[in-house]
């Protein structure tokens, strides 16, 4: 069974739906192999391939929770941030590659330190 495209489509229409008129680019980063892919805003179907197949061969695909310039390189960094879609903020846990004492022991103690914030419009248990 394959990556659920509509699924992911979905998940990347709601994001960016703030960010129509943008001219940044999706960027889609793996770690193992170490790749970085990109798309235009306008082509919302790539974008969702590319994670469908990363996905479907094992990847770790990473998408950038910004729009980037064409210009940036790599993963690209703040100043090259097009725009934002909503307020984000990415909580690790203790494990795996996060492993640090500076993180929350598991998902649960994760979850907690969420709660004390205002109620966040969407939670994804990426892994």
């Amino acid at each position: 069974m394959g990556a659920d495209k509509e699924v992911i489509c979905s998940y990347l229409e709601r994001w960016f739906k703030n960010c129509k008129d943008s001219q940044g680019q999706f960027v889609v980063s793996t770690f193992e192999p170490l790749t970085t892919t990109r798309f235009d805003r306008s082509d919302i179907q790539a974008a969702t391939n590319c994670l469908a197949q990363h996905s479907d061969q094992g990847h770790n695909a990473y998408l950038r929770a910004t729009l980037a310039t064409e210009a940036a390189t790599g993963q690209g960094s703040a100043a090259d941030t097009v725009a934002l879609p909503a307020l984000w903020f990415d909580v690790d846990v203790n494990e795996g590659t996060h492993a640090s004492n500076d993180y929350p022991e598991t998902f649960d103690d994760a979850l907690a330190l969420i709660c004390r914030l205002p109620w966040p419009s969407w939670i994804v248990r990426s892994g």
